[in-house]
């Protein structure tokens, strides 16, 4: 864990993962947002510590940010890769 922190910590967050995972706004987000509840939850002193309720909050917190901001970038993905289908038929019958 020492390293994840370190890294986290130094902005190089995005190097612990697996290197198969994309790196996209979505999942960089996510990790950030994880690495620093981690951090929290091992705070020294126990009330520095979040609850294990406000621990579940803050990560369902995450999960619905990382769902609409995956949903945004997959809907600008596909409206653009149906862009660039239609400019390539349209070349075809020109």
């Amino acid at each position: 864990m020492g390293t994840a922190v370190k890294k986290f910590t130094k902005g190089d967050a995005t190097t612990i993962l697996d290197p198969r995972l994309e790196r996209d706004a979505a999942n960089n987000l996510a990790l950030g947002k994880i690495l620093e509840l981690a951090l929290q939850c091992l705070a020294p002193h126990r009330q520095n510590r979040s609850s294990m309720r406000r621990c579940a909050e803050i990560l369902w917190g995450i999960r619905k940010d990382y769902r609409e901001l995956f949903s945004s970038n997959f809907q600008s993905l596909s409206s653009h890769s149906q862009r660039s289908g239609s400019v390539k038929q349209e070349e075809e019958y020109q």
